[in-house]
């Protein structure tokens, strides 16, 4: 990579051992890498800190009125981002092996926020399926249309408008509507009301009542 020079130069690069320069066993251990670090989100969204943070995101305000230090707690979730934006960045340059300037354009960082807004904000589980739906959908777009960009950007702003809440929270909530018996809380106070029944339930105690009369 010459930076634009004309006139080629040699860059060092960083030495591996030779198990690792072949693509299938660097495939693999970028994998358990990122099981790794999914792993620990887990672990770290699941704890009292994770809790905590879901608190201050929800009302900041009426968290610090609960004794929590917002401005801590803000700057070691900051931290904790940015060490795992570098680990993400030591994994791509594990797989790359190389850069380009490309990489600083601005709509490289912003596909982890459209990743996560197609996922959705709200579960674990919506940036892993953001990432597979984005992925997909830029590989194709990409191989059938010449202005690609304006294409991908207006399905994803589609998908954003559409589903505010993500894929994961859509998926959940037709689920919920699909499943036999989602309805039978809300069925049973209305057939219990129903004037018939209660004629029938009074049948009884009407005709004691007018024999007792």
């Amino acid at each position: 990579m010459a930076w634009g020079h004309p006139r080629r130069r040699r860059h060092p690069r960083a030495a591996a051992p030779e198990w690792l320069l072949p693509t299938v066993p660097r495939y693999y251990l970028l994998v358990m890498l990122a099981v790794v670090a999914l792993a620990i989100l887990y672990v770290v969204l699941h704890s009292p800190f994770g809790a905590t943070l879901q608190a201050i995101r929800e009302n900041r305000e009426r968290a610090g009125f609960l004794g929590v230090k917002v401005k801590r707690y803000e700057l070691a979730a900051f931290s904790l981002g940015g060490a795992f934006a570098g680990y993400a960045g030591g994994m791509f340059a594990l797989f790359e092996r190389s850069s380009f300037p490309l990489l600083l354009h601005w709509t490289t960082s912003a596909e982890p926020i459209f990743i996560t807004l197609i996922g959705g904000l709200n579960s674990f589980a919506g940036p892993l399926v953001g990432a597979v739906i984005f992925g997909l959908l830029r590989d194709w777009i990409t191989r059938n249309f010449v202005y690609w960009g304006a294409v991908l950007g207006a399905v994803l702003l589609l998908i954003i408008l559409g589903r505010p809440g993500g894929t994961v929270e859509a998926v959940q909530r037709l689920v919920a509507l699909l499943r036999p018996g989602a309805q039978a809380p809300t069925q049973t106070p209305v057939d219990a009301g129903r004037p018939e029944d209660a004629d029938r339930d009074d049948a009884p105690t009407r005709s004691g009542t007018k024999g007792a009369s």
